[in-house]
């Protein structure tokens, strides 16, 4: 098993707040990718890869060596247990998930 380390390189200057396709891919390199399209109506697993700006009412979280704020990449888990089983396979198969 490998041991993971916190560091303190996290800033929220630097921290990625683009919008990708499943697989991590920017979508600025996909030719027809239809940002027009609300939120509410993409796929589960798109919406996992869009950015979600913090909100007005949301807090930031406080680590043991820095903060972070609300909002990033957030996945919608069903309450149907079986949607939601396959919702965190696909996430794990587009490496959404890290291990």
């Amino acid at each position: 098993m490998s041991h993971l380390r916190c560091t303190s390189s996290y800033s929220e200057s630097t921290a990625q707040t683009g919008d990708f396709a499943p697989g991590w891919t920017p979508v600025s390199w996909i030719h027809d990718f239809n940002d027009s399209i609300p939120l509410s109506e993409r796929p589960p697993l798109e919406r996992a890869f869009l950015f979600t700006p913090p909100s007005e009412n949301s807090y930031k979280f406080d680590g043991k060596v820095t903060s972070y704020p609300s909002g990033g990449y957030v996945a919608d888990l069903t309450e149907d247990p079986d949607e939601a089983r396959r919702l965190l396979a696909e996430l794990e198969s587009s490496h959404w998930i890290d291990h």
